[in-house]
């Protein structure tokens, strides 16, 4: 049967899939088990009075954040990262770290991913990259930025491929299949998002992902603008700006430039780089704007989680956040303009050690805490006013003569 509308809707519970039966096809979603895609002739004014619905909306799309192109010059993203030019040093590679790139799609079989561990989770036309979406590109040079072989941050992560055709309808399933495999590793996961969105579903999305622990990362936005866009503006998200190669933010032309505000995380590089590209297997293509930004620092995330249990709720997935915040340098960005004034000037630096020790690596047995040094009982300080022993006490008749009498009524009573 054909159906005249589509909807993504919110549900209290699980069990209210049988009422949207009734009056339609409701989808199936794997582990998002309150976000339904329904398709049915009712309009969304009436899907909205059903019992158990607590939202519903049309189908959206999402805005990849590209810009326009320029000359290609070196790739200075990753030295200016480690703070080494002319070189790129790391200490880790987020070897044993999950990395879902959400976007239009990945070359796998390029050469900046070979040798590596790397799938596509999720396509909504079967294919890996390519195709009629918008952006084909896109999603290779995240992918690439975020833990390429020569262009990314991150050169031992898993890298997972969330193809989508920027629909809001796409993305919930591209999140509902990336949750579902998240389930099956023991691998702590990063997503990386370089979009912007108007779905408000996401937000409940979002919170199940976050409380799951999986680390959230998002461009800010290449609009000129005083805030992040959605999702990156969410406090639960790593917000990332972006800068040029002398650290200055980030300005394209044509009214394009990073989004900046008090909201920003970090800043990245987003102007003048380079990564993989899907002409071929060898070829590349210019990377910037803040969708370079964004993998960048989920790639440095994943660096930070190498060699650590698995993070399973909101809370790692917040300490994580603060992790890199206070692990990344400060005050280098260049501020040439007072508008800037007010957003944090925090720039990646993937050289980091983690200031608070995270969650114990696997496979290695805790070092047992020694037991105390026996303390002379002379040398502590007693919590009571202790009693003269050279003096006798008036009361201890008193006492002896009350424990008599009631073992006597004891007796009595038996």
């Amino acid at each position: 049967m054909e159906y005249s509308n589509t909807f993504i809707v919110e549900i209290n519970h699980p069990s209210v899939r049988g009422t949207l039966a009734k009056h339609g096809k409701p989808g199936k979603p794997q582990s998002l088990n309150t976000i339904i895609i329904f398709k049915t002739n009712l309009t969304k004014e009436v899907v909205a009075t059903l019992a158990g619905v607590v939202t519903v909306e049309e189908e959206s799309f999402d805005t990849p954040f590209e810009i326009g192109v320029q000359s290609r010059p070196l790739n200075w993203f990753l030295p200016s990262a480690s703070d080494t030019m002319p070189d790129y040093h790391y200490a880790k590679t987020g070897a044993g770290v999950a990395i879902y790139i959400m976007d239009s799609g990945i070359r796998l079989d390029h050469k900046d991913f070979v040798g590596r561990h790397i799938e596509t989770v999720f396509s909504y036309d079967g294919l890996d990259y390519g195709g009629d979406v918008d952006g084909p590109d896109h999603g290779t040079m995240a992918a690439s930025c975020a833990a390429g072989n020569e262009h990314g941050i991150a050169k031992g992560a898993n890298i997972y491929n969330l193809r989508y055709n920027w629909s809001s309808t796409e993305g919930i399933k591209a999140l509902d299949a990336m949750l579902t495999h998240h389930m099956t590793h023991t691998m702590s996961s990063v997503l990386s998002m370089s979009f912007s969105s108007t779905s408000n579903i996401y937000s409940s999305v979002f919170a199940t992902l976050a409380n799951r622990g999986i680390v959230l990362v998002a461009a800010a936005g290449n609009y000129n603008e005083p805030f992040p866009r959605f999702p990156a503006m969410r406090s639960d998200v790593i917000a990332v700006a972006a800068c040029d190669s002398n650290l200055y933010p980030s300005i394209w032309g044509g009214g394009q430039a990073t989004n900046y505000g008090k909201e920003i995380d970090i800043w990245a590089g987003g102007t003048g780089g380079v990564a993989a590209s899907i002409t071929s297997a060898t070829a590349t293509q210019w990377a910037g704007g803040t969708s370079s930004a964004c993998p960048l620092v989920a790639g440095n995330v994943a660096l930070i989680l190498e060699g650590y249990d698995k993070l399973i709720n909101y809370q790692e997935v917040m300490d994580t956040k603060a992790v890199l915040i206070e692990g990344s340098r400060k005050d280098v960005i260049k501020y040439d303009d007072p508008k800037y004034n007010e957003t944090p000037n925090r720039y990646i630096y993937t050289l980091s050690a983690p200031k608070a020790p995270p969650p114990m690596p696997p496979d290695v047995e805790p070092v047992p805490t020694p037991d105390p040094t026996p303390v002379p009982i002379d040398d502590i300080e007693p919590w009571f006013e202790p009693i003269d022993t050279d003096e006798k006490s008036d009361t201890m008749p008193l006492i002896l003569i009350g424990i008599g009498i009631a073992i006597v009524a004891l007796l009595v009573l038996l």
